[in-house]
This record gives structure tokens, C-alpha cells and sequence, in this order.
């Protein structure tokens, strides 16, 4: 139970800091207020999927063990070129984690 409350703290970290770079990358890029809605609120559902993906497995199910970090990375930088190439960045943006056969 310490190892899923330190998960998700530290992922309420990592969203708050990509929210905030975000938004600055955003400003810096002068893109559309769609684009960038697009983005952040493609972001909170990214987040909010997660948090609820992990909620439906019991404990010691493999997703519990997977690094969240490396989902993150993946949609972070998903975004941001969808923020670059003047896209509104959407639930397409959002790294799939597959969990195997079955689940």
C-alpha cells in the first residue's frame, strides 16, 4: 500500500510540473487557444486515465509494478510535438500501457 500512495504522489508531481511546462511551451510557441486547451486537458485526462487504470487492478497485478515514468515520457513528448507541428493534441496522444493477453 506505501509503494501505490508513493506512486501516486510522485505522479501528482509529475503532472503538475508537465502542466506548468505546458503551458509555458505553449506561451513560448504563441499557438492557438485550442491547441493549447487541447493539450492541457489532454493531459489531465492522461493523468486521471492512469490513476483509474491502476485503481481497477488489485494489488499485485502487473500494472501496479509498471514505471510509470516511461508512460509519462512517452504522452509528454506525444503532446509536445502535437504542440510543435500546430495539431490540437488529443486522447491519441496518450501512451497505451498493454498489460498481456487477457487483461
Amino acid at each position: 500500500m506505501k509503494r501505490d500512495s508513493y506512486a501516486a504522489s510522485t505522479l501528482w508531481d509529475w503532472y503538475l510540473t508537465e502542466s506548468d511546462k505546458i503551458k509555458a511551451y505553449c506561451r513560448e510557441l504563441k499557438v492557438t487557444e485550442d491547441v493549447r486547451m487541447g493539450a492541457t486537458t489532454t493531459l489531465r485526462n492522461a493523468f486521471q486515465q492512469y490513476l483509474d487504470d491502476l485503481s481497477v487492478y488489485p494489488l499485485g497485478h502487473p500494472v501496479h509494478a509498471i514505471d510509470y515514468s516511461v508512460w509519462a515520457s512517452i504522452t509528454s513528448n506525444n503532446i509536445k510535438d502535437a504542440i510543435i507541428e500546430g495539431r490540437v493534441p488529443n486522447r491519441r496522444c496518450v501512451h497505451t500501457i498493454k498489460f498481456g493477453a487477457g487483461d
